[in-house]
Protein backbone atom coordinates (compact mmCIF):
# COMPACT_ATOMS: atom_id res chain seq x y z
CA UNK A 1 0.00 0.00 0.00
CA UNK A 2 1.29 3.29 -1.07
CA UNK A 3 0.86 6.13 1.63
CA UNK A 4 1.47 9.57 0.11
CA UNK A 5 0.34 12.53 2.22
CA UNK A 6 1.10 16.45 2.42
CA UNK A 7 0.44 17.12 6.24
CA UNK A 8 0.48 20.66 8.63
CA UNK A 9 -0.35 21.92 12.20
CA UNK A 10 -1.12 25.06 12.73
CA UNK A 11 -0.37 27.72 14.20
CA UNK A 12 2.99 27.49 12.69
CA UNK A 13 5.91 28.83 14.73
CA UNK A 14 6.98 31.37 12.29
CA UNK A 15 3.57 32.67 12.92
CA UNK A 16 5.00 35.38 15.55
CA UNK A 17 4.48 32.87 19.09
CA UNK A 18 7.00 33.47 21.06
CA UNK A 19 8.02 29.73 21.87
CA UNK A 20 10.27 30.67 24.73
CA UNK A 21 9.06 29.79 28.15
CA UNK A 22 10.84 32.65 29.64
CA UNK A 23 9.20 35.72 27.38
CA UNK A 24 5.94 34.44 26.68
CA UNK A 25 3.16 36.18 28.32
CA UNK A 26 -0.25 35.79 28.85
CA UNK A 27 -3.10 32.48 28.11
CA UNK A 28 -0.83 29.49 27.06
CA UNK A 29 -2.75 28.07 23.83
CA UNK A 30 -0.20 25.96 22.60
CA UNK A 31 3.07 24.62 24.59
CA UNK A 32 6.08 25.01 22.80
CA UNK A 33 6.81 21.24 21.67
CA UNK A 34 3.42 21.08 19.83
CA UNK A 35 4.77 25.21 18.28
CA UNK A 36 8.15 23.70 17.78
CA UNK A 37 6.85 20.53 16.16
CA UNK A 38 4.10 22.75 13.72
CA UNK A 39 5.13 22.75 10.04
CA UNK A 40 4.48 21.39 7.11
CA UNK A 41 5.78 18.22 6.10
CA UNK A 42 5.48 15.49 3.17
CA UNK A 43 5.36 12.22 3.59
CA UNK A 44 5.75 9.65 0.88
CA UNK A 45 5.84 5.53 2.07
CA UNK A 46 5.29 2.23 1.68
CA UNK A 47 2.94 0.00 4.23
CA UNK A 48 2.17 -3.59 4.52
CA UNK A 49 -0.29 -5.02 6.94
CA UNK A 50 -0.41 -8.76 7.73
CA UNK A 51 -4.01 -10.40 9.12
CA UNK A 52 -4.40 -13.50 11.15
CA UNK A 53 -8.05 -14.09 12.64
CA UNK A 54 -9.18 -16.89 13.86
CA UNK A 55 -11.96 -15.57 16.84
CA UNK A 56 -15.20 -16.23 16.53
CA UNK A 57 -16.93 -12.71 16.62
CA UNK A 58 -15.07 -9.94 15.60
CA UNK A 59 -16.11 -7.14 18.07
CA UNK A 60 -17.02 -9.41 21.38
CA UNK A 61 -15.34 -12.60 21.05
CA UNK A 62 -15.08 -15.68 23.69
CA UNK A 63 -12.52 -18.33 21.63
CA UNK A 64 -9.59 -17.78 19.03
CA UNK A 65 -6.78 -15.64 18.12
CA UNK A 66 -6.20 -12.51 15.92
CA UNK A 67 -2.87 -11.17 15.19
CA UNK A 68 -2.23 -7.73 13.40
CA UNK A 69 1.45 -7.02 12.32
CA UNK A 70 1.93 -3.31 10.44
CA UNK A 71 5.13 -1.65 8.79
CA UNK A 72 5.49 1.17 7.16
CA UNK A 73 8.75 2.97 5.66
CA UNK A 74 8.64 7.10 4.72
CA UNK A 75 11.30 8.39 3.00
CA UNK A 76 10.96 7.34 -0.83
CA UNK A 77 10.61 11.28 -1.85
CA UNK A 78 9.46 13.62 0.53
CA UNK A 79 10.56 15.26 3.47
CA UNK A 80 10.41 12.53 6.26
CA UNK A 81 11.91 9.17 6.52
CA UNK A 82 11.10 6.94 9.64
CA UNK A 83 10.38 3.08 10.16
CA UNK A 84 7.02 1.99 11.91
CA UNK A 85 6.27 -1.12 13.08
CA UNK A 86 2.88 -2.00 14.65
CA UNK A 87 1.71 -5.21 15.94
CA UNK A 88 -1.15 -6.32 18.44
CA UNK A 89 -2.57 -9.99 19.20
CA UNK A 90 -5.08 -11.60 21.19
CA UNK A 91 -5.92 -14.83 22.73
CA UNK A 92 -9.65 -15.82 24.26
CA UNK A 93 -10.46 -19.39 26.14
CA UNK A 94 -14.01 -20.44 26.90
CA UNK A 95 -14.07 -21.43 30.55
CA UNK A 96 -17.63 -22.69 30.04
CA UNK A 97 -20.94 -21.77 28.09
CA UNK A 98 -21.32 -18.35 29.30
CA UNK A 99 -17.70 -17.22 30.78
CA UNK A 100 -14.20 -16.90 28.93
CA UNK A 101 -11.24 -15.31 29.48
CA UNK A 102 -8.84 -13.29 26.92
CA UNK A 103 -5.52 -11.68 27.08
CA UNK A 104 -4.19 -9.33 24.53
CA UNK A 105 -1.10 -7.13 24.06
CA UNK A 106 -0.35 -3.70 21.96
CA UNK A 107 3.13 -2.40 20.77
CA UNK A 108 4.48 0.03 18.06
CA UNK A 109 8.16 1.23 17.61
CA UNK A 110 9.15 4.53 15.42
CA UNK A 111 12.78 4.86 14.45
CA UNK A 112 13.34 8.34 12.50
CA UNK A 113 16.12 7.56 9.63
CA UNK A 114 19.02 10.23 10.63
CA UNK A 115 21.40 11.88 7.66
CA UNK A 116 24.30 10.32 6.66
CA UNK A 117 26.96 12.94 8.48
CA UNK A 118 24.80 12.24 11.92
CA UNK A 119 26.88 9.58 12.93
CA UNK A 120 23.51 7.97 14.23
CA UNK A 121 21.28 5.99 11.56
CA UNK A 122 18.19 5.62 14.15
CA UNK A 123 16.53 8.36 16.53
CA UNK A 124 19.09 11.18 15.63
CA UNK A 125 16.59 13.73 14.27
CA UNK A 126 12.95 14.30 16.42
CA UNK A 127 9.94 12.37 15.22
CA UNK A 128 7.18 14.64 13.38
CA UNK A 129 4.09 15.02 15.76
CA UNK A 130 1.83 13.30 13.55
CA UNK A 131 3.54 10.70 12.60
CA UNK A 132 3.92 9.72 16.43
CA UNK A 133 1.66 7.13 18.81
CA UNK A 134 -0.99 8.58 20.66
CA UNK A 135 -3.26 7.15 23.39
CA UNK A 136 -6.58 5.46 21.71
CA UNK A 137 -9.18 3.98 23.98
CA UNK A 138 -9.63 0.48 24.20
CA UNK A 139 -5.90 -0.32 23.02
CA UNK A 140 -4.62 1.34 26.33
CA UNK A 141 -6.19 2.43 29.38
CA UNK A 142 -9.61 3.01 28.82
CA UNK A 143 -9.07 6.10 30.88
CA UNK A 144 -10.03 9.53 30.09
CA UNK A 145 -8.62 11.99 27.65
CA UNK A 146 -4.39 12.07 25.67
CA UNK A 147 -2.69 13.10 28.63
CA UNK A 148 -3.15 9.71 30.45
CA UNK A 149 -1.44 8.00 28.53
CA UNK A 150 2.37 9.13 27.30
CA UNK A 151 4.51 12.26 26.98
CA UNK A 152 3.07 15.75 27.94
CA UNK A 153 3.94 19.31 27.88
CA UNK A 154 1.79 22.33 29.59
CA UNK A 155 -1.37 20.09 28.98
CA UNK A 156 -0.80 18.90 25.68
CA UNK A 157 0.00 15.48 24.34
CA UNK A 158 2.77 15.33 22.09
CA UNK A 159 2.59 11.55 21.53
CA UNK A 160 5.77 9.04 21.79
CA UNK A 161 8.08 7.25 19.28
CA UNK A 162 7.61 3.72 21.29
CA UNK A 163 4.71 2.37 23.10
CA UNK A 164 3.10 -1.28 24.62
CA UNK A 165 -0.03 -2.42 26.18
CA UNK A 166 -1.15 -5.24 27.89
CA UNK A 167 -4.37 -6.38 28.49
CA UNK A 168 -6.38 -9.18 30.70
CA UNK A 169 -10.47 -9.36 30.78
CA UNK A 170 -12.94 -11.86 32.34
CA UNK A 171 -15.87 -11.58 30.36
CA UNK A 172 -19.07 -13.08 31.12
CA UNK A 173 -22.91 -13.67 29.47
CA UNK A 174 -25.69 -13.63 32.26
CA UNK A 175 -28.31 -16.11 31.31
CA UNK A 176 -30.63 -13.25 29.91
CA UNK A 177 -32.01 -13.82 26.21
CA UNK A 178 -31.53 -11.15 24.56
CA UNK A 179 -28.15 -10.88 25.98
CA UNK A 180 -27.08 -14.28 24.83
CA UNK A 181 -28.81 -13.51 21.30
CA UNK A 182 -27.37 -10.15 20.68
CA UNK A 183 -23.83 -10.84 22.14
CA UNK A 184 -24.11 -8.77 25.23
CA UNK A 185 -21.48 -9.33 27.78
CA UNK A 186 -20.13 -8.02 31.00
CA UNK A 187 -16.59 -8.05 31.84
CA UNK A 188 -13.91 -7.30 34.14
CA UNK A 189 -10.56 -6.28 32.83
CA UNK A 190 -6.69 -4.45 33.61
CA UNK A 191 -4.72 -3.11 31.55
CA UNK A 192 -0.89 -1.55 31.85
CA UNK A 193 1.37 -0.03 29.42
CA UNK A 194 3.45 2.46 28.53
CA UNK A 195 4.76 5.15 25.33
CA UNK A 196 7.87 7.76 25.67
CA UNK A 197 9.48 9.38 23.49
CA UNK A 198 12.92 8.06 21.61
CA UNK A 199 14.03 10.77 19.44
CA UNK A 200 13.75 14.15 21.83
CA UNK A 201 17.47 14.35 22.52
CA UNK A 202 17.17 13.76 26.40
CA UNK A 203 19.35 11.71 27.35
CA UNK A 204 21.26 8.32 25.66
CA UNK A 205 18.76 6.32 23.90
CA UNK A 206 19.28 3.48 26.43
CA UNK A 207 18.09 5.32 29.39
CA UNK A 208 15.22 6.46 27.36
CA UNK A 209 14.11 2.57 26.52
CA UNK A 210 14.49 1.97 30.24
CA UNK A 211 12.16 4.77 31.20
CA UNK A 212 9.75 3.52 28.82
CA UNK A 213 9.63 -0.14 31.33
CA UNK A 214 10.12 1.74 34.05
CA UNK A 215 7.97 0.76 36.96
CA UNK A 216 7.61 4.30 38.26
CA UNK A 217 6.58 5.49 34.12
CA UNK A 218 4.21 2.52 33.56
CA UNK A 219 0.50 3.33 34.13
CA UNK A 220 -2.30 0.70 34.78
CA UNK A 221 -5.97 0.78 35.37
CA UNK A 222 -8.84 -2.07 36.69
CA UNK A 223 -12.58 -1.44 35.87
CA UNK A 224 -15.59 -3.10 35.08
CA UNK A 225 -18.40 -2.92 32.17
CA UNK A 226 -20.74 -3.99 29.61
CA UNK A 227 -19.46 -4.57 26.39
CA UNK A 228 -21.81 -4.83 23.18
CA UNK A 229 -21.37 -5.22 19.47
CA UNK A 230 -23.02 -2.69 16.84
CA UNK A 231 -22.94 -1.70 12.88
CA UNK A 232 -20.01 0.99 13.74
CA UNK A 233 -17.75 -1.31 16.59
CA UNK A 234 -17.81 -2.62 19.83
CA UNK A 235 -19.26 -0.41 22.50
CA UNK A 236 -18.08 -0.15 25.93
CA UNK A 237 -18.90 1.06 28.87
CA UNK A 238 -16.86 1.27 31.61
CA UNK A 239 -16.43 2.19 35.48
CA UNK A 240 -13.06 2.38 35.11
CA UNK A 241 -9.68 3.48 38.22
CA UNK A 242 -6.49 3.90 37.65
CA UNK A 243 -3.85 1.95 39.50
CA UNK A 244 -0.14 3.70 38.68
CA UNK A 245 -0.94 6.58 36.53
CA UNK A 246 0.47 10.27 35.76
CA UNK A 247 -0.62 12.86 38.46
CA UNK A 248 -2.88 14.87 35.93
CA UNK A 249 -5.09 11.61 36.17
CA UNK A 250 -5.73 10.83 40.00
CA UNK A 251 -6.95 7.96 41.80
CA UNK A 252 -10.39 8.38 41.14
CA UNK A 253 -13.17 6.31 39.53
CA UNK A 254 -14.41 7.26 36.39
CA UNK A 255 -17.29 6.45 33.98
CA UNK A 256 -15.93 5.90 30.14
CA UNK A 257 -18.19 4.91 26.91
CA UNK A 258 -16.69 4.35 23.33
CA UNK A 259 -16.98 3.17 20.18
CA UNK A 260 -13.66 0.92 18.13
CA UNK A 261 -12.52 -1.56 16.52
CA UNK A 262 -9.30 -2.00 18.69
CA UNK A 263 -9.63 -3.38 21.98
CA UNK A 264 -7.43 -5.70 24.46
Amino acid sequence: EYLGAWRDVLPHEASGINTNPEERKGPRLHSNSVLKASMPSLKSALRYTYTYDKTNHKLTPTEGAYVRCSTELAGLGGDVAFAKLEGCGRIHVPLNEHVSVGVGCFGGLLATVSGRDSGVPFFGVPSMINDRFFHRGFRDLRIRGLTAFGPTDDGDAIGGDAYFTLGGSLSFTPPVEVMEKNNIRFHIFANTGNLQLLSDGEGDLPSRVKKLISKEEIKSSVGIGLIAPSPVGRIEINVVTPVLAQSEVGLTCDIRWAVDSDFS
